[in-house]
């Protein structure tokens, strides 16, 4: 396993690609709207990276051919944008990332689309207290499971559950580097993290202890039993102080 540390001119790099990427993702938050369908919200994310001169890093990972992976409800990550539409009160996650430069950003987020269901609230504000928490983890000689256990606890708190299956990156020249960062981990174990990494935190997370299953398009992670799922990602700079959110306004 090879981590790749990066230059202070690097992470300069990597701060442009990601005030690119928060921008687009405070955009896109005020265009999304019931009736929309995925595949809409697809193509002004496209334009929306586009118009800065820079590429959606997506296109092209694995034979991938969106600007953005957009998941509804059950649906983890890897949501494909399509002619489906968006309705009042649907949970959806927006996971992009920015080529800029030579180096990449990548966040997500996870919106109440037109409604408020009971419950959701507390839900996704579970999530974006665990991202912090993780982020506040992000110092040089704390550890990969640090961050992890964080994120898991707080989750567990709250009485949902992350997910087992898929993890968060390294990231730099390539949208996906090492170290992996799970959901769930053990305190003082795990890569160390060392001034100079660049990390994107997934907290993936879910309202039922249910399995996850790949649907039929090949890409979506769902849950089996159609509960509830959001994620939230910021991509971080550990710094030699602590840490900087690079996609973050």
């Amino acid at each position: 396993m090879t981590i790749i540390l990066k230059t202070p001119d690097e992470i300069e790099k990597m701060r442009k690609s990601g005030l690119l990427a928060a921008t687009v993702m405070q955009r896109i938050v005020g265009f999304i709207h019931p009736h929309l369908t995925t595949l809409q919200v697809d193509k002004f994310i496209n334009s929306q990276i586009k118009s800065f001169h820079a590429k959606p890093s997506f296109i092209g990972q694995d034979g991938y051919e969106f600007s953005s992976c957009i998941s509804i409800n059950a649906e983890v990550v890897h949501g494909l944008p399509s002619e489906r539409k968006i309705k009042k009160g649907d949970v959806v996650s927006i996971d992009l990332g920015v080529l800029y430069e030579g180096y990449h950003s990548d966040m997500c987020k996870t919106v109440e689309v037109g409604a408020s269901a009971p419950g959701n609230k507390r839900f996704l504000e579970a999530g974006v207290s665990a991202l912090n928490c993780a982020i506040s983890q992000c110092k040089p000689g704390n550890r990969v499971g640090d961050i992890s256990h964080s994120l898991q606890k707080i989750i567990e708190e709250n009485g949902y559950f992350v997910v087992y299956d898929l993890v968060g990156h390294g990231i730099g020249k390539n949208l996906h580097e090492e170290p992996q960062i799970p959901c769930y981990g053990k305190v003082g174990t795990g890569p160390e993290l060392l001034e100079g990494m660049v990390i994107a935190i997934e907290v993936m997370y879910t309202k039922t202890n249910s399995p996850l299953e790949i649907l039929s398009d090949g890409w979506t992670f769902a849950t089996q039993d159609k509960s509830l799922s959001a994620m939230f990602e910021h991509t971080v700079a550990i710094t030699k102080n602590g840490c900087e959110v690079l996609t973050k306004l």
